[in-house]
């Protein structure tokens, strides 16, 4: 009401202006994220690179959504996605890695079930046919009434089941 700009600041030295008495107070995790990003649309544009087969783009958005958004309920399914991107990209290594992550990160997660079916699908293009029968295994008996569930019997039923021709496809 009335008062001259302020020309004494901390200390009293003329000419530097008083600290912001808010300046102290921390923001909450949501208000810390860089203005105007959505997490939905940085979501939905990663996706979107990924079914256009922009594979290593769409994992450097999922990894940026990842970094800005860690705990949102999506999460899992961003980190699932870049299981997918590598997987689509040929990179069954570094697939079985992104799932494993799903796994262990995000135990919540609904991409759970479609995280563990994918990494058994891994696991048998590895050649690594015992580890893969497990893994289907607990598909089967922690979701089963999913999709990856019915699939997994199938594959559990020998109907797609043979590491002997996987191994031989990759020579």
């Amino acid at each position: 009401e009335g008062e001259a700009p302020a020309t004494a600041g901390a200390g009293g030295a003329v000419g530097v202006p008083s600290p912001d008495p808010r300046a102290a107070i921390p923001l909450p995790p949501a208000l810390s994220v860089p203005l105007g990003v959505e997490p939905t649309r940085m979501f939905e544009s990663a996706r979107t690179d990924y079914l256009a087969g922009q594979y290593s783009l769409s994992v450097k958005g999922f990894e940026a959504y990842l970094r800005t958004f860690p705990t949102l309920t999506q999460a899992g399914e961003a980190q699932y996605y870049i299981g997918e991107n590598l997987r689509s990209d040929g990179q069954t290594e570094a697939a079985l890695a992104a799932y494993d992550k799903v796994i262990t990160n995000y135990p919540q997660s609904d991409a759970m079930a479609k995280a563990r079916y994918r990494r058994a699908e891994m696991l048998q293009t590895l050649g690594r046919g015992d580890a893969a029968k497990e893994e289907y295994e607990r598909v089967v008996a922690g979701y089963p009434d999913s999709s990856e569930a019915r699939l997994a019997r199938q594959r559990l039923d020998g109907l797609l089941l043979q590491p002997a021709e996987v191994a031989v496809q990759r020579e």
